[in-house]
């Protein structure tokens, strides 16, 4: 009888264990998440290249703000362009001095903005565009490598609101680059996936652990 009632036992905390984390699955999955894309990426010295803000897991996004801070001594940011979520945008702050933003010709950027020693941002907000559900690059910004060294993209001050510009609770993630001299080549480092795939191992683990927990009960019954 003890060793049914500790095989019972451990049955209950594996099932509690296996609900307690598809809960807090559900919970991530729920809270849509601002981030750069690629998170990090290595380039050399004078290269220009390009970096995304996407969202993840949205619903009726019908806006975005957000200001992404970089190492000014390292980069120089250059230009932000619509993607295909804000190509049809209203509004599109900074303005130009006519009061509509120029895509092709007006560049928002303002390499003097600091929030930190040698730190300045680049400030980005559109409104108005058609409502967007799911995971997509919201704006691309356009770097050159000035020097050697690396920097922290960061988000902040960030801003997600759906069609009647009520608020969306998010979360954020940084990215990173790091600069080099010499011909290296850029690269990127997707964002990590093995967590999308630990509600499915924590199943299967389960599942044989379950299996193999009847066989043992049965075995005693029988003896």
């Amino acid at each position: 009888m003890k060793a049914v009632s500790r095989i019972i036992v451990l049955l209950l905390v594996i099932v509690m264990l296996t609900l307690a984390l598809n809960i807090q699955t559900v919970e991530s999955e729920s809270v849509p998440l601002l981030s750069l894309e690629p998170k990090e990426y290595t380039v050399q010295v004078g290269d220009s290249f390009n970096v995304s803000i996407n969202i993840w897991n949205v619903t009726d996004m019908g806006g975005c703000a957000v200001k992404l801070g970089y190492n000014l001594s390292v980069l120089h940011a250059v230009r932000v362009y619509p993607t295909d979520i804000t190509d049809d945008a209203y509004g599109w702050l900074p303005v130009n001095s006519t009061g509509n933003f120029n895509f092709d010709k007006h560049p928002v950027i303002n390499n003097t903005r600091t929030y930190a020693p040698d730190h300045a941002y680049v400030w980005i907000a559109a409104y108005g565009f058609t409502i967007f559900n799911g995971s997509g690059a919201v704006f691309k910004i356009e770097f050159t490598a000035i020097g050697a060294g690396n920097s922290i993209l960061h988000l902040w001050d960030t801003e997600v609101a759906d069609h009647l510009a009520n608020p969306i609770v998010h979360d954020t993630l940084d990215g990173s680059i790091n600069i080099l001299f010499g011909e290296v080549g850029g690269f990127w480092i997707p964002v990590d996936k093995f967590s999308l795939l630990v509600p499915y191992i924590i199943s299967a683990i389960t599942m044989i652990l379950a299996v193999s927990i009847s066989v043992a009960i049965i075995k005693y019954r029988k003896k």
